[in-house]
């Protein structure tokens, strides 16, 4: 108990939950259970404490130690259910400016670092060029299937002004809009 308190030891749980990486999460004891383990303790170096009470000592503190991992794992669902709705919500309205990163973490209650981290680990793609991508897509679209001008187009993607539009299309097309849609077939 001594070497607990003093964090010398590291406390591992003899359990089947496993984090996605394959390592066993640390045990967190809580300061409630800190006290009850106290308790316990001080009641068997007493000898006042039957053996029969040490398995309802166990399952108090096995009881606490699993709502604790199913807490973590909703927390973990609920992550993943948030990069979900936020990758629908980027594909189905690409617009560069309604969605930044501190637009997208604020709406969605996440900082923007859980947020960066999280997406990059769930689609394996930096969110800021996801959106990129998703928005130039769009572009390409328009462009190939409206008669909306390159401003409208620009517009409608949360361009500040055609100018940055263009620079950003040729930059990922390797073509400016305009010369884009000439080869484009109508």
């Amino acid at each position: 108990m001594q070497l607990i308190h003093t964090k010398q030891v590291a406390v591992a749980p003899a359990s089947t939950y496993e984090n996605k990486d394959g390592t066993t999460p640390p045990v967190t004891i809580s300061p409630s259970m800190m006290r009850y383990l106290d308790h316990v303790t001080e009641r068997i170096q007493g000898g006042q404490l039957p053996g029969y009470a040490l398995q309802h000592v166990a399952i108090e503190l096995l009881t606490e130690y699993q709502e604790k991992q199913v807490s973590a794992l909703s927390a973990e669902t609920a992550l993943d259910t948030t990069m979900m709705l936020i990758r629908n919500e980027v594909m189905l309205y690409p617009n560069i400016h309604v969605h930044s990163l501190r637009s997208l973490a604020k709406k969605h209650f996440i900082s923007e670092k859980s947020l960066s981290r999280t997406f990059v680990k769930t689609f394996g793609i930096k969110i800021s060029d996801f959106i990129l991508e998703q928005v130039m897509q769009r572009a390409k679209y328009l462009l190939e299937n409206t008669d909306m001008t390159v401003a409208d187009i620009a517009e409608e993607l949360g361009y500040s002004n055609d100018y940055n539009f263009s620079r950003t299309f040729k930059n990922m097309y390797g073509v400016y809009p305009a010369m884009f849609r000439r080869k484009a077939p109508l």
